[in-house]
């Protein structure tokens, strides 16, 4: 199961997502509701969608550790527009928060090369990361 934090993940870090969803909370929580849920079964499907991160932990009080980063498709579901961070307890996949997909890709390098399929280096015409 993925069980999203969807108060923290909807109101914390409201920057980091589209324009469209930033000034209307309703919509933006049906819309990360229904993207959490299609970015799970993208991973069930293949694993490859589920990307490694090592997150180091906040300023040395805790210790790092390996979590997934899952594609969250707002506009079309062959762009990701943000990267869903979930790490594994007991029995389930918790999402914690949502990363912008430059810092999603410098995460995920520090483990391996990421996948391009979702998690490109940059956008045509951006600075590469």
């Amino acid at each position: 199961d993925l069980i999203p934090n969807l108060d923290h993940i909807l109101d914390d870090n409201l920057d980091r997502y589209p324009a469209d969803l930033r000034d209307n909370p309703h919509r933006r929580r049906m819309m990360l509701q229904g993207a959490v849920a299609e970015a799970g079964k993208r991973a069930q499907m293949n694993y490859k969608a589920a990307i490694p991160q090592f997150y180091f932990g906040r300023e040395g009080a805790e210790p790092g550790r390996i979590q997934l980063l899952l594609p969250l498709c707002f506009e079309t579901p062959t762009r990701a527009d943000l990267a869903l961070v979930v790490e594994r307890e007991e029995r389930a996949y918790r999402a914690f928060t949502v990363l912008p997909l430059d810092l999603a890709y410098k995460n995920a390098r520090l483990i391996a090369k990421p996948a391009t399929e979702w998690l490109p280096a940059a956008e045509p015409g951006e600075e590469a990361a």
